[in-house]
């Protein structure tokens, strides 16, 4: 490395990228290499670079610096001095061996590197086997419609994560915790053949959170046991979860013949009332179905309870059903405004649940609680 190389560069053109990348650094920095950030400059271009050693993410920035040096700095230093700089101001990045040094007006400051080699840099280690196309805007809504439904502590590890699958020409994501089960219909019509992956939660999260709601492209490589997903300027490369994932078409009840709908704000209004009177152990909502509406019961003690109509179009049999009440709002405030539909199998008793602009592409299907 030459003693210093000097990058000029819009601070916005900086700390964007980075507030992108940012939810890969590993928080608890038991390693010190990985809560640094790669810079590297490279034909005419920078990229900047995280790793948690089993997911990465790359953001490329266009500059008109020639010299080609690679660095590593405190990921969220970095940042926290990036977002203190006003937007539209002009920065100075002096890059040397043991330093990088952020210039601005009267201000200077230096953080320590990291050796490079250090640095976990992942690559693609077999090759591609599949690959698909998805307009962002679609990925994105898709992934974070049913990612509320995979769990976060399973000891079955393939439970923690997101299925991937191309099925009859069908591509669909599903995720479960066992307890409520989450799917949709991405696309129809591809010419691939099936096959099915999983997806990490902390992939799905991190795509979710950076993938734009626009009708540009991400491209997607899958290989034996990583896939990689490049979008805008950017490209995420990440470990597959192994294991066998449940067959969501075998949990899936066929005979919901209990239905109703319903205006999302309404209903999600109710059910938040109602939770201030739930267990935190056992947030237990119950729904008693009668003629022209629906009851929401709940018992914090016997003097408090909550209790609340609503009026709906049914005309059938009464029906006593019970369900852990932050499943049902947890997908309910992902949803968009509109008429949501409700279903429940009479035999079962679980609660199908999905906007109807929806209908027959995406489901959210929740488990009964016995009371």
């Amino acid at each position: 490395m030459p003693n210093e190389i000097t990058l000029e560069i819009i601070v916005d053109n900086l700390l964007h990228p980075l507030q992108k990348l940012i939810g890969i650094v590993d928080r608890k920095q038991s390693i010190p290499i990985l809560g640094n950030i790669l810079i590297s400059l490279i034909d005419s271009g920078c990229t900047i670079l995280v790793s948690d050693g089993e997911i990465q993410m790359m953001s490329s920035i266009e500059t008109t610096i020639t010299e080609k040096t690679a660095v590593t700095v405190n990921a969220r230093k970095c940042l926290d001095i990036l977002r203190g700089i006003p937007s539209g101001t002009h920065i100075n990045v002096v890059i040397s061996a043991s330093k990088v040094t952020l210039m601005f007006g009267k201000g200077r400051y230096s953080l320590a590197t990291l050796p490079t080699s250090d640095f976990p840099v992942l690559v693609l280690r077999d090759k591609i086997c599949r690959e698909l196309c998805f307009p962002q805007i679609v990925l994105k809504k898709w992934l974070n419609l049913v990612k509320p439904a995979s769990s976060t502590q399973d000891i079955r590890f393939f439970l923690q994560g997101v299925q991937l699958k191309v099925s009859g020409g069908n591509v669909f994501l599903v995720a479960t915790d066992g307890h409520r089960m989450a799917y949709s219909v991405v696309a129809t019509s591809v010419s691939c053949d099936d096959f099915s992956v999983i997806l990490p939660q902390k992939t799905v999260t991190e795509l979710s959170r950076t993938l734009v709601d626009k009708n540009d492209h991400v491209q997607v490589a899958i290989a034996q046991s990583q896939v990689q997903f490049s979008y805008s300027t950017t490209v995420l490369l990440s470990k597959l979860i192994e294991g066998n994932f449940p067959n969501h078409n075998r949990l899936l009840p066929s005979d919901f013949d209990i239905s109703w709908k319903v205006d999302k704000s309404l209903i999600l209004q109710i059910l938040y009332r109602i939770s201030v009177f739930c267990q935190d152990k056992f947030p237990c909502v119950r729904m008693i179905l009668s003629t022209g509406k629906i009851t929401f019961l709940s018992l914090a003690t016997d003097i408090e309870e909550a209790c609340e109509e609503l009026d709906i179009s049914y005309d059938g049999q009464t029906h006593e059903v019970a369900y852990n009440i932050s499943y049902i709002t947890d997908i309910l405030s992902v949803f968009s405004d509109g008429e949501v539909c409700f279903s429940i199998s009479s035999e079962k008793k679980s609660l199908l649940i999905f906007p109807e602009s929806d209908t027959g592409v995406y489901g959210y299907l929740v488990m009964p609680l016995r009371v």
